[in-house]
């Protein structure tokens, strides 16, 4: 599984609550709309020192590597960053990672938070 993490500055003109959540929203029926993204987040800063720099988190699961190239190739990719995000973005930040095995553990007081299985038991 290739989990592709992107964070996006937007120029200060869209960096009002209306306008992220109208971004967010279309980008995530973008997301809906192609079968080779497994699943998706979007997310918001938590904090002000990172609403400072970012904006929006977008989180992409993969089969693989080769479905993150298909998508990074798809019409679907090049009309959501290439035309609907461009005027509206400031930086783009995006890396990707290979994951290993999750599985999801119930916190106190944090709701589920996915770990290694390696750290469980460790």
């Amino acid at each position: 599984m290739i989990t592709r993490i992107v964070m996006l500055r937007l120029k200060d003109a869209f960096r009002n609550e209306a306008d992220i959540d109208a971004i967010a929203r279309q980008t995530g029926e973008v997301f809906e709309q192609s079968a080779l993204i497994e699943g998706f987040s979007i997310g918001r800063p938590s904090d002000v020192h990172t609403k400072r720099e970012w904006q929006l988190l977008f989180t992409l699961q993969f089969r693989d590597q080769d479905a993150l190239e298909a998508w990074r190739s798809s019409g679907l990719y090049r009309v959501l960053f290439d035309q609907f995000l461009a005027p509206m973005r400031l930086r783009v930040r995006a890396t990707n990672w290979e994951l290993a095995m999750t599985t999801e553990c119930e916190l106190w007081n944090e709701g589920l938070l996915s770990v290694e299985c390696s750290a469980i038991d460790s």
